[in-house]
């Protein structure tokens, strides 16, 4: 199997240390909470350190992935939902 290598170390460490605490934070908040939609990002962001460590040949692809999605379409779906509640609220009279 072909592995993945990341020259820069700098950006392998920082990739892995987002990525560790944005899964350590996940835990935290699906614990607390107890809602078991936190489960979704927990597995991802646990697969993509998988693939990390292992150096799996899909490594830069899957964290190249996963940033345009965590990026730019969860900032988008959070800016709808604002524009959503906000129609609502309009809409209600509140």
């Amino acid at each position: 199997m072909k592995q993945s290598h990341f020259t820069d170390k700098t950006v392998y460490w920082a990739v892995i240390s987002i990525i560790g605490g944005l899964l350590l934070w996940n835990l935290y908040a699906t614990v607390t909470t107890g809602r078991l939609v936190g489960l979704l990002p927990i597995t991802i962001q646990s697969i993509l350190l998988g693939l990390i460590f292992t150096k799996h040949q899909y490594a830069r692809m899957a964290i190249k992935i996963w940033a345009i999605v965590f990026l730019v379409i969860a900032s988008g779906l959070q800016f709808f939902g604002r524009f959503l509640e906000d129609a609502v609220k309009r809409l209600s009279g509140c």
